[in-house]
């Protein structure tokens, strides 16, 4: 008993203090904002590289395939702003794909997990990379009221998952995906749902950006991408034989169990913010 209520405290501690870190990244300007978004993208790499076992699990090649995965794309569309329209369509269709098919996998198993070193790289880039720098060409630095958007979609995957955690917890008795993620239930899904919804209304009325629509699409693609993200990094995990992706969040695992749904959800928000901002 003694040892929950331990473990309990440490989760609240590190949530409250590493939430106080998230959102003063997310609301001081666009350079924290950035530097949020590149912290993400090399500290989520560097598990996802290291669970894989990239160049033999060799921590200095991890290290340095981290940082021109998540970090290095990104500055060079904060610096440069090389990427246009058209590369910008591109890389969404590609990550896109590469999403469904992760989805897919989920009820097919394709196929085991790679081992080469140039198909685990290809992957991360296609998982991790370029959603970070869709999302940083979608939001420019002219106008930090779009910077919001990132807290928003921050504050609408934290609403779903603790949610979805209670309602599972109280009501939960039909397993989603048992062989994925035996915690999940149906109705953790469907609780998650709807106060990620009624989340956005009341963050529409606070923010006032764009139109309710946009608030409801963007809860939509959080309850369902977002899911999806973390049963994808969920059967990664199982198909490796780890229970966190990392130990950086004491209590919490990992980065990339932190943000999992963040990542997935990334190419789709980029889409919708396309749509709205050009």
């Amino acid at each position: 008993m003694m040892n929950k209520f331990n473990t309990l405290n440490t989760r609240i501690i590190t949530a409250i203090f590493f939430g106080i870190i998230v959102i003063a990244l997310l609301n001081i300007n666009y350079i924290t904002l950035s530097i949020f978004l590149l912290l993400t993208g090399f500290l989520t790499s560097l598990e996802f590289y290291k669970i894989k076992g990239l160049f033999n699990s060799n921590q200095t090649y991890i290290i340095i395939a981290a940082i021109l995965t998540g970090v290095f794309p990104g500055l060079f569309q904060i610096w440069f702003s090389v990427l246009n329209d058209k590369w910008f369509i591109l890389l969404l269709i590609l990550v896109i794909i590469y999403s469904i098919i992760k989805v897919l996998d989920l009820y097919f198993n394709f196929k085991n997990e790679d081992s080469n070193n140039i198909s685990i790289l290809g992957e991360g880039i296609l998982y991790i990379g370029i959603p970070i720098r869709l999302i940083l060409y979608v939001i420019r630095p002219e106008d930090f009221i779009l910077h919001k958007l990132i807290f928003i979609l921050i504050l609408l995957i934290w609403a779903n998952d603790s949610f979805a955690y209670f309602a599972g917890n109280l009501f939960g008795k039909r397993k989603l995906m048992p062989s994925v993620s035996p915690k999940k239930t149906i109705e953790g899904l469907i609780g998650g749902a709807v106060m990620t919804l009624v989340t956005a209304i009341i963050l529409y009325f606070i923010f006032n950006i764009f139109d309710i629509y946009f608030f409801i699409i963007t809860a939509i693609i959080v309850s369902v991408a977002g899911t999806y993200g973390d049963l994808v990094e969920s059967k990664l995990k199982r198909n490796y034989n780890i229970k966190d992706s990392g130990n950086l969040l004491p209590g919490h695992g990992g980065f990339l169990d932190r943000f999992d749904s963040f990542i997935y959800t990334l190419p789709y928000y980029a889409l919708l913010l396309a749509y709205y901002i050009k």
